[in-house]
């Protein structure tokens, strides 16, 4: 019988760490094996634990005895369930690295020199004005000067409203009947071409809305090519 005599563990993946390093094992399928009957013992021995809790102790407790299993009766296990546990042994891998990684920013937060208190970090702040040490009466003027003509450039300024366009689907749908109804195929990569972004959005929702609607064929050759619109009245009246 084993004797578990660990610290709380903050998951399953824990708790299998722990049980490797107090065997001083490398995290392995075989290291895995014999750890697997105190990581069984240990769930036993859970007195209070939220039920999400327990189902992620259960789910590693099933991947640990089929691994087992595998070992013990190799014949009888499918070889899709070699990549379970290869699965498990990597994901601990990953488990480690982070715990290792959280373990060295907690040193790092601990240390005063990496950590400052509001109040500490402002209380010390004095605001004053230091006056350049070749600062005269000559610097202050053409500074004085400059700052005047700033302003009254800005003041010249005129302010102008940006008007923003504001396209409708219905408005794009009827513009591609009417391209349609000229000419029954255009290439939609040419009406778009001088368009701004919010206009080429709302033009090809426009032409999915129209195939959705059974009014035209889309047609790409390849990928980033030009994408050929046809009407399918025009298909109809050639068949």
């Amino acid at each position: 019988m084993y004797n578990i005599n660990l610290p709380q563990f903050q998951g399953p993946f824990d708790l299998l760490l722990r049980l490797i390093k107090k065997e001083k094992l490398d995290i392995t399928e075989i290291a895995l094996v014999q750890v697997t009957n105190q990581f069984l013992d240990y769930i036993k021995k859970i007195e209070k634990i939220r039920p999400g809790e327990l189902a992620d102790f259960l789910n590693i407790a099933a991947k640990l005895i089929l691994i087992k299993s595998k070992l013990l009766l190799p014949e009888q296990i499918l070889d899709e369930d070699e990549e379970d546990s290869q699965d498990l042994v990597d994901q601990l891998k990953v488990y480690q690295e982070y715990a290792s990684a959280s373990r060295e920013v907690g040193k790092l937060f601990s240390n005063p020199h990496y950590c400052f208190s509001k109040d500490k970090l402002f209380d010390k702040i004095v605001f004053a004005f230091n006056v350049p040490h070749n600062l005269n009466s000559q610097v202050l003027r053409k500074n004085f000067e400059s700052f005047v003509f700033i302003t009254k450039e800005q003041a010249r300024l005129s302010l102008k409203s940006v008007k923003r366009r504001v396209f409708s689907l219905k408005s794009k749908i009827n513009q591609m009947l009417s391209i349609l109804s000229k000419n029954q195929q255009f290439i939609f990569n040419k009406i778009i071409k001088s368009k701004s972004k919010a206009e080429k959005s709302v033009m090809f929702m426009a032409i999915l809305e129209l195939m959705k609607r059974h009014k035209i064929e889309i047609d790409q050759k390849g990928l980033f090519q030009d994408i050929t619109i046809t009407s399918k009245s025009s298909l109809n009246k050639k068949m």
